[in-house]
C-alpha cells in the first residue's frame, strides 16, 4: 500500500458508501497476495509530527470500513500482512482461500504492533492470549489456524473463493439494508459500551 493506493482505496470505499445501488463492498488484492502491507519505500525518516499525519492517513480507510453501514467483506488469498492484515481484521468477513497466509510483522521490522488497528480487532476477534502471541512474535498463522482460532469467517478450496464471496455478497445485498446497517452499528459500538 503507498500513498495513492491508499486514497484511491479510500475514495472508492466513501464512493460506495453514498452509493445507494451498493449494498455491499468486497475488498480484494489483485495478483498472488491480498496485501503484503506499507510500500517499504515510503518509510523513510520523518519527524515524530510527520509519521503521525502518516499514520493517522493509513487509517482512513479502517475507519471508513468501519464507519460504513455497507457490509465489507475481505476475500484473503496469498498472504495477508501487515496493513493488509489489518484492513483485513477490520472487514465484517474474512473469506478466506486454503493456502492464505496472515501475519502481523511489525515488531520484527521495530514498529509497535499494533498498526493499522491490528492491536484494535486482532484481540477482539481472537482474544488477547492468541493475538499477543501472534503479535509479539510476528509469526505466520497459515489458513487453517486462523479458521481454528477465529481470525477468518470462513476457509474454502482456493478455486472455490470467488464462489463462496459472491455467495455471501449476495446474501449480503439482498436482505434488509436497514437491518443489517443497524446490527453493524450495534455490534460495533458493543465494543465499547458497558450492556446497559
Amino acid at each position: 500500500i503507498d500513498i495513492s493506493t491508499l486514497d484511491a482505496l479510500v475514495d472508492a470505499l466513501e464512493a460506495a458508501t453514498k452509493d445507494d445501488d451498493v449494498r455491499c463492498i468486497v475488498l480484494a488484492g489483485n495478483g498472488r497476495a491480498f496485501c503484503s502491507g506499507a510500500d517499504h519505500a515510503e518509510m523513510v525518516p520523518r519527524s515524530p509530527k510527520d509519521w503521525e499525519a502518516i499514520v493517522d492517513r493509513y487509517l482512513r480507510p479502517i475507519r471508513a470500513i468501519v464507519n460504513m453501514d455497507k457490509p465489507v467483506i475481505a476475500r484473503c488469498h496469498g498472504d495477508v500482512i501487515g496493513g493488509g492484515f489489518g484492513i483485513a481484521l477490520s472487514c465484517d468477513f474474512r473469506i478466506a482461500a486454503e493456502g492464505s497466509r496472515y501475519c502481523a510483522p511489525f515488531v520484527k521490522i521495530g514498529l509497535a504492533g499494533c498498526d493499522m488497528s491490528a492491536g484494535y480487532f486482532l484481540p477482539r476477534l481472537i482474544g488477547l492470549g492468541r493475538a499477543t502471541d501472534l503479535m509479539m512474535t510476528g509469526r505466520f498463522v497459515a489458513a487453517t489456524e486462523a479458521k481454528e482460532i477465529g481470525l477468518v469467517t470462513q476457509l474454502v478450496p482456493s478455486d472455490a473463493l470467488d464462489d463462496a464471496v459472491a455467495k455471501l455478497a449476495r446474501q449480503m445485498s439482498s436482505g434488509a439494508a436497514i437491518a443489517i446497517a443497524a446490527t453493524k452499528r450495534a455490534l460495533r459500538r458493543s465494543l465499547e459500551l458497558s450492556m446497559e
